[in-house]
């Protein structure tokens, strides 16, 4: 008999219990949201942060040391070229990754070289004559005090590996910086394989315009060059 007044006062006090969260959680839901918000926004924050979606490179001191370490890829457009002892420098125009307002700046721009090559005077009228103003993908490697040092693509399509097997561009030595570097580890081993069948079809430079002097002279400055590299390097 004492049963069911027991039973129906617990399920009272279980059904007050659960009245009262619901009502707290209805009395803190907008603090419950605004939370969410909050954390939401740090999150964003956080995210955009990271990312810098609205970065533009005009200086080197622009490019975080983090982009580099990833070996991040950007869009941009090469403004013009300007010739130095060994490769042209390459004056960009970065695409940030949100672009707002469209900005033109020629007299200004990111200094970019091609990595690990040479370029030769060929190289460089062909770079004007088909680069210039056009729309390119470059990939973060190394900086230094001259230039950010990419790996420059357009349409999928590599320009130093271009370059090196058109004989307009010779494969630089071997950076030993980089050695930790698998990008940089498989892309030279690429440049090389590249070069030698260059040399071996005689094309541009390993053509030598007929004069077989000017060939070996042109091989034997290559190799040369590349002297510094090391020999035990089990990749090659």
């Amino acid at each position: 008999m004492d049963m069911a007044p027991k039973e129906d006062l617990n399920s009272i006090k279980r059904y007050g219990i659960l009245e009262n969260v619901v009502r707290l959680l209805e009395k803190n839901s907008r603090g419950v949201e605004l939370g969410l918000y909050t954390l939401g926004f740090v999150g964003l924050g956080i995210a955009l942060r990271n990312i810098r979606p609205f970065l533009r490179f005009r200086r080197l001191c622009d490019i975080p040391p983090s982009f580099l370490e990833k070996n991040l890829s950007f869009k941009g457009k090469i403004l013009r070229l300007e010739p130095t002892n060994d490769s042209p420098i390459i004056v960009m125009e970065h695409y940030p990754l949100v672009r707002l307002i469209p900005r033109k700046d020629p007299l200004s721009g990111l200094p970019v070289k091609l990595l690990s090559i040479n370029i030769g005077p060929n190289g460089l009228a062909w770079m004007n004559h088909l680069l210039v103003d056009k729309d390119i993908t470059f990939t973060l490697m190394k900086v230094n005090s001259e230039a950010v040092h990419c790996l420059v693509t357009r349409r999928g399509i590599d320009i130093g590996l271009n370059l090196v097997s058109l004989g307009f561009a010779s494969v630089s030595p071997y950076d030993l910086q980089m050695d930790n570097n698998e990008i940089y580890k498989k892309y030279y081993k690429e440049l090389l394989k590249t070069e030698n069948r260059a040399e071996k079809i005689g094309r541009g430079m390993w053509m030598g315009g007929g004069s077989i002097f000017y060939q070996y002279w042109n091989k034997l400055l290559s190799k040369l060059s590349r002297r510094k590299r090391p020999f035990n390097i089990a990749w090659l």
